[in-house]
């Protein structure tokens, strides 16, 4: 759904946006929902998933699914769609998204934040690293409405872009105590 929103952001199309939100929200929902239920129930034995939000966030927690996003579009874009797309994107997000869910169920509210914090920045990063390479790779619409409808591309394109250098920024910030707290 996140590469599908990115096509759809690319060509303008704001009903296929809408269907890759309602998809992305349903799947987090769902992995969320199943996580939360396991941390429930075994709340004692998340310990090695609090250790690893216990170290302050870094610039590398974008890394992974930039890298995953721009492979996923360039296959999309080559016509190489297959299940490697799918699994890509989804080394990048469920292991935070499931961190979240079982930290959330055991009642851990800080590591469940971090978590959380994890995978906006990475839907957001995936999101970016698609939308470049659709653009570099030259998909757009056939035709432009209006010499506006490209400014708005273009615009869409450098809201991603702050969007996901806002949230690297604050995760390292908050990570490293630049905002008087540590997570």
């Amino acid at each position: 759904p996140i590469i599908a929103f990115a096509f759809a952001v690319t060509l303008g199309l704001g009903p296929l946006m809408l269907i890759a939100l309602r998809t992305l929200g349903a799947g987090l929902l769902v992995a969320v929902g199943a996580a939360v239920l396991l941390g429930l129930a075994r709340p004692g034995e998340v310990d090695p998933i609090v250790s690893a939000y216990d170290a302050p966030l870094s610039l590398l927690t974008v890394a992974l699914p930039l890298a995953s996003g721009a492979a996923a579009a360039l296959m999309v874009a080559g016509g190489q769609t297959s299940a490697l797309v799918g699994v890509m994107v989804a080394a990048a997000l469920l292991p935070p998204l499931s961190a979240f869910g079982l930290l959330l169920g055991a009642g851990l509210w800080v590591p469940a934040a971090k978590a959380l914090a994890t995978v906006v920045v990475n839907i957001a990063a995936i999101n970016l690293a698609a939308q470049v390479v659709f653009r570099l790779k030259g998909i757009r619409p056939r035709r432009w409405e209006s010499a506006a409808h490209a400014a708005s591309h273009r615009l869409s394109l450098g809201a991603s872009a702050a969007l996901v250098a806002v949230l690297a920024l604050a995760v390292y910030a908050v990570g490293h105590g630049w905002l008087g707290f540590m997570w």
